[in-house]
């Protein structure tokens, strides 16, 4: 049954994102072509502004899942019960803060944003919509989470799939049928809302929670939101260096719908990466809590360095072969017109990749819980990710948002490493290092060889340009690959050892 679950589990959590990116990746173009890039731009305006709204979740969502977990093997299913239905209180309270913040920016901001008054006029008339179902958005979390701590996240996932297609099916009546895109929008959100019914409806037929009328036992519900609040620091400052980055551009660049557009447009294809890479740290947090809480130290270092290593190559794999196609994924995704975002796309890249890779040491500090210095390093590199995303915007546009967060990133592992992974996980810098950079190496050797030789040169030019691009992109891919892969177990980056380590992982 437990096999059965994480297997399930970790299926549908994969399609989910997929279908996730594979719509994005379609729909991205059309939308740009169809709406324009100046109202392309303002679209995203309005969900980075929204997006950022998350942060009053205060990190309630984490705490929540983990107090109804223990709760119910303890079988308190009262106290679970209260405690869900004082949630529905609390995050309608922040549903209606919410609102009123976005509708707020609508009337008064005019001047916060670097946009012509037609624009505005726009952005305006989407943070009302947004506004209209922040209420519902927010109470719907208080049912997902009941979901996903009684080990129902596949069917969270499965919702947020069908959700998908119906984004989908939206997207294409909306250029079949000539949609404006306030019609658009409004749409789009409402099919966002549409999920409070199954998972309300599925928290009912399990017996999770008895009623949707909001409770207020507040006391009760001090215990989830006091953990919640040590997370929520650390939560902020992470948020504010992903999230304000197109808030920043909207209010500094020039031409502040375009580049938006050109950042959503870079944007897909590191959020892919980042949401097959997010799966990591769920899967390797339990393992590490427990090795902590034994005060296994050998097995904390091998968790460490073998779990450093597997998700270095993880994360080569998912980085490289996007920074080696750039311009002909652009090309071929936005046309050629885009392909000068190419660079930005490749940094981007190799940001998550360092960001990525440190997720199993990142997954021991979490389960310690020593978090003070990492706050105060998060918000350090933070804020100077934003100054040069602000001091850069109108020189380089889109660049500066990517060239910020590639500062934030180098900072924040950086402090790991020196600090953190030697001084308080007591682990040794050297074979730390090394489990990272010999991957990186062989990967970066073979990437140079593949780019130097450019073998996609030798591709029959009289094919059409889409299936040109598209061959050109296998060619370049599959080559890098049969370079990589051998290198690995030539090298011994991955031998039976690591795969079986893998496998004694899985099984836990």
């Amino acid at each position: 049954m437990k096999l059965n679950y994480y297997i399930s589990s970790f299926f549908w959590s994969t399609l989910a994102k997929i279908l996730n990116a594979v719509v994005g990746f379609i729909t991205i173009p059309l939308l740009l072509k169809y709406f324009g890039v100046n109202n392309y731009g303002m679209l995203s305006l309005a969900n980075a502004a929204n997006a950022y709204m998350n942060l009053l979740d205060l990190g309630i969502n984490i705490g929540s899942i983990k107090y109804f977990s223990q709760w119910r093997s303890e079988k308190k299913y009262g106290l679970i019960n209260n405690v869900a239905r004082t949630s529905i209180s609390f995050y309608g309270i922040i549903g209606l803060v919410n609102a009123l913040l976005l509708f707020s920016i609508g009337l008064f901001g005019e001047s916060l944003f670097n946009i012509t008054h037609d624009e505005f006029l726009i952005l305006r008339i989407l943070l009302f919509i947004l506004a209209a179902f922040s209420v519902i958005n927010w109470i719907s979390m208080v049912f997902s989470q009941l979901l996903i701590s009684a080990n129902r996240i596949s069917f969270t996932q499965q919702m947020l799939a069908v959700r998908m297609i119906l984004k989908l099916i939206i997207i294409f009546i909306t250029i079949h049928a000539g949609l404006s895109l306030p019609t658009y929008f409004l749409l789009i959100t409402f099919n966002l809302a549409l999920i409070i019914f199954p998972y309300y409806w599925a928290c009912k037929k399990n017996r999770l929670i008895n009623s949707f009328i909001p409770l207020f036992h507040w006391k009760d519900f001090r215990i989830v939101f006091s953990y919640s609040m040590a997370i929520f620091a650390l939560s902020f400052f992470q948020m504010t260096a992903a999230k304000s980055r197109p808030i920043i551009l909207g209010i500094f660049a020039p031409e502040a719908a375009i580049v938006i557009a050109h950042y959503k447009i870079i944007e897909v294809f590191p959020m892919f990466i980042a949401s097959i890479g997010g799966m990591f740290t769920s899967i390797l947090l339990p393992k590490s809590s427990n090795i902590i809480a034994k005060n296994d130290t050998r097995g904390k270092e091998k968790f460490a360095y073998e779990g450093t290593r597997l998700t270095t190559i993880l994360t080569i794999l998912l980085c490289m072969p996007v920074a080696l196609c750039a311009n002909e994924l652009l090309t071929l995704y936005v046309g050629s017109a885009h392909s000068h975002l190419a660079i930005w796309l490749q940094i981007w890249c190799f940001s998550m990749m360092i960001s990525l890779h440190t997720t199993p040491c990142n997954s021991l500090i979490l389960a310690i819980g020593k978090t003070k210095p990492i706050v105060i390093a998060t918000a350090i590199s933070c804020i100077l990710s934003i100054v040069i995303n602000i001091l850069l915007s109108s020189i380089i546009g889109v660049g500066s948002a990517v060239i910020g967060y590639f500062v934030y990133i180098i900072i924040l592992s950086t402090f790991n490493y020196t600090y953190y992974y030697k001084n308080i996980l007591k682990l040794k810098f050297i074979p730390l290092v090394f489990a990272f950079l010999k991957p990186v190496m062989l990967g970066s050797l073979c990437y140079a060889i593949i780019f130097f030789l450019r073998i996609e040169t030798l591709i029959n030019a009289s094919a059409s340009i889409k299936i040109n691009l598209i061959i050109r992109i296998l060619v370049k891919t599959i080559s890098w690959a049969i370079l990589f892969t051998p290198s690995l177990f030539l090298f011994k980056q991955l031998d039976k050892n690591l795969i079986s380590w893998v496998i004694k992982r899985k099984n836990i």
